[in-house]
């Protein structure tokens, strides 16, 4: 990553940052995961992230889930559906109107990659 996007990334982090994941929808948000999921609730593990403070993590994607990961989470339910790194966030943020609305029709949770982004991006 660039020192600029270490930059961004520490802040997002100080200033207790999330996104909006569409404009005009605020079923999901983006939060920065600030630890990993560990301790198991039910079927679920918890996770500390920025703005909503924790979240429940499906055992799919619980493997993925670190600091500084980027998690798409369905605020009523607080559950991470999608993780992903920040520069794949970013890339996100950029050809969202192409790749977003895909993604939130995943049905499964999953791990996103930046590869992943670009060929939504090519299918699109």
């Amino acid at each position: 990553m660039s020192e600029r996007e270490i930059s961004d990334l520490a802040e997002a982090i100080k200033n207790d940052k999330f996104w909006y994941a569409l404009p005009g929808n605020k079923q999901f948000i983006f939060v920065v995961a600030l630890s990993r999921a560990r301790i198991k609730n039910g079927n679920f593990y918890l996770a500390k992230v920025t703005y909503l403070k924790q979240i429940y993590i499906p055992k799919e994607i619980k493997e993925f889930v670190r600091r500084f990961m980027v998690i798409l989470v369905e605020r009523e339910t607080r559950r991470g559906k999608v993780v992903m790194s920040w520069k794949t966030f970013l890339s996100l943020m950029r050809s969202k109107r192409y790749a977003l609305p895909h993604i939130l029709s995943l049905s499964i949770p999953k791990k996103l990659s930046y590869k992943d982004i670009n060929e939504l991006k090519e299918n699109s």
